[in-house]
């Protein structure tokens, strides 16, 4: 391996960020390898699109965060991944590579505490969640926000924002039967007599965890806490294990991260949802000056031993229609043509509105026939509103 990417991969402190500056001032860092990687939001389906790629996902091998396999069901609009691939090909407009492993990733687990219409926000297992024009909701929860019940045990998958100590909600799920809670993170405060942390308004009791595990707990780390599913009689959640829930991406001579700025030392050295980023021989379309912590960012470039050496670094915004599109391949479901309703994938597609048609008209409709949809989600949250519908494999 060359000793650049060497220098990559072993350095983890702040020796690193200088070694990695100096190496992309002669040139940039060695990408480690051949194929793709990517980590974000699902945001199409007919073979998963996430960061604007779209993966081959029926060879893959599809898990948790724990390494447990999981349906290829799971694989949905909003879902937050990770993707090891092929190389990229493009393909007419298209990027396309083939998935090897997809990781789903969320960040809570547990029951709702509170509810705020008002604010378009609730608590999960003491974390503030929010809710926006990009958030999409299952099915089970056919109402959006409206659907949700204090108690009810939700999976939330987002971006975490330690700057406003915030979620916001990608995807929520109803969860029914879980043997146990999920909280990702940051550690507000420890008390190391009582064996006890902070994170929003939870209180965790790490006293029966391994040595390893309580290592984690510091303040302001990021960790990962798998919860017994009820708190003791003070109210304090036990925890079962606590992980560090830093999060990597794999090497790749193409890869592309997608999500808001957990650590920040300069725009051209910052974490994103703690995935290290180099961005020293980058470029900045939007500028540099809205680069900082919490902020939505997407990067391109490479990536090796966990860090991405980026080539190119956007600020997306906060997520709202303009800027959070999805699409659905594949062939219609049902129809309903009175109320202009179609399915496909599952997915509720509205095209009652403006709909721009490609390769034929709202006339060549019908179920069976295949078809790509883009567009933007309902105002619940569940099914899209239809802006282009194209016809054809």
């Amino acid at each position: 391996m060359p000793v650049r990417s060497i220098l990559c991969t072993q350095r983890r402190s702040l020796l690193n960020w200088l070694l990695l500056a100096l190496l992309a001032s002669c040139g940039g860092v060695d990408s480690g390898g051949t194929g793709s990687a990517a980590y974000g939001p699902v945001s199409g389906l007919g073979s998963i699109i996430v960061n604007g790629v779209r993966f081959d996902d029926s060879n893959a091998s599809i898990t948790d965060e724990d390494g447990q396999s999981v349906a290829r069901e799971r694989l949905q609009l909003g879902v937050m991944t990770s993707v090891e691939g092929s190389d990229i090909a493009s393909v007419g407009s298209e990027r396309r590579a083939s998935a090897d492993r997809v990781r789903l990733l969320s960040e809570l687990l547990g029951p709702i505490d509170a509810i705020d219409a008002s604010t378009q926000t609730v608590r999960v297992l003491g974390q503030a969640v929010r809710i926006t024009a990009a958030t999409v909701f299952d099915d089970g929860l056919p109402s959006g926000l409206t659907s949700l019940q204090l108690g009810m045990v939700v999976e939330v998958f987002g971006r975490l924002d330690v700057a406003t100590a915030m979620v916001t909600a990608t995807r929520i799920e109803q969860r029914v039967g879980a043997a146990s809670y999920v909280l990702r993170a940051k550690v507000d405060a420890v008390d190391a007599t009582a064996h006890t942390f902070s994170a929003g308004t939870l209180e965790v009791d790490f006293s029966g965890v391994s040595a390893g595990d309580a290592a984690n707990v510091v303040a302001g780390n990021i960790v990962r806490v798998r919860l017994a599913t009820s708190p003791s009689g003070s109210g304090i959640w036990p925890a079962l294990t606590v992980s560090s829930g830093q999060r990597t991406i794999a090497d790749g001579q193409e890869a592309s991260i997608e999500g808001r700025i957990t650590a920040f030392d300069s725009p051209q050295h910052f974490s994103v949802d703690s995935v290290r980023v180099d961005a020293t021989a980058a470029t900045f379309p939007d500028g540099t000056a809205a680069v900082k912590l919490g902020a939505r960012v997407s990067v391109e470039g490479s990536a090796s031993g966990g860090v991405v050496s980026a080539r190119v670094v956007k600020v997306e915004g906060d997520e709202d229609s303009s800027n959070s599109s999805f699409e659905v391949h594949g062939r219609i479901d049902t129809l309903d043509t009175a109320n202009k309703i179609l399915t496909v994938r599952g997915v509720t597609v509205d095209f009652s509105g403006n709909v721009r048609f490609e390769n034929g008209t709202i006339d060549n409709l019908r179920v069976g026939a295949s078809v790509e949809v883009e567009g933007v989600l309902k105002a619940d949250g569940v099914g899209l509103i239809a802006q282009t519908i194209s016809f054809g494999d």
